[in-house]
């Protein structure tokens, strides 16, 4: 089976982007995301109760890191330190060569073409330095900017499922989209 190793934490440099690994430096920058409603809308977590859980979440996507896992970078414009994002890879899938996309963008940096910039430089290190067979992404259905992203790279949709996950007290569906090598 394979084994991936993400130490020392692969930096991935894009024309206007760093993508490197998230500290708890970045913990204010981190929970001001996941406690924005807006931003939040189709991700199927709670949001962020306090600064101080956002540390906690960052080591333990840290900890994925480290045992190979899972890998969450966080998306800063060069020059900057600010975190404006995360893109990751999570739920992989080993024995099938495949993971599982995710991303998020602060909404002050939507629409200029950021997250298609960072999201390629991810799919060449998915398919080209892991090696994966396929990366998929569940989306909710109504999130039209990320389903506009996932077309246009190639990804198909898969399938879709009604009352997929319970979050936040409701019921929501959810679409699969994938990408094969």
């Amino acid at each position: 089976m394979t084994q991936y190793n993400f130490q020392p934490f692969p930096v991935i440099e894009t024309e206007y982007l760093i993508l490197k690994q998230i500290t708890e430096i970045d913990a204010d920058d981190f929970f001001d995301m996941r406690t924005n409603e807006e931003m939040m809308r189709y991700v199927p977590l709670p949001l962020m109760e306090s600064v101080q859980r956002a540390k906690e979440v960052i080591g333990r996507i840290n900890i994925l890191a480290e045992n190979g896992l899972g890998i969450s970078w966080g998306i800063y414009m060069k020059g900057q330190e600010r975190l404006i994002g995360t893109i990751n890879f999570v739920q992989f899938k080993k024995q099938d060569f495949r993971a599982e996309i995710g991303y998020m963008l602060h909404k002050d940096f939507g629409g200029k073409g950021l997250m298609q910039e960072c999201f390629s430089a991810v799919l060449d290190f998915g398919f080209n330095v892991l090696k994966l067979h396929s990366i998929e992404a569940v989306v909710h259905p109504e999130n039209r900017a990320s389903l506009a992203l996932l077309k246009r790279n190639g990804f198909v949709q898969e399938a879709y499922f009604k009352d997929y996950l319970f979050t936040r007290g409701i019921f929501v569906d959810s679409v699969v989209y994938s990408l094969i090598r």
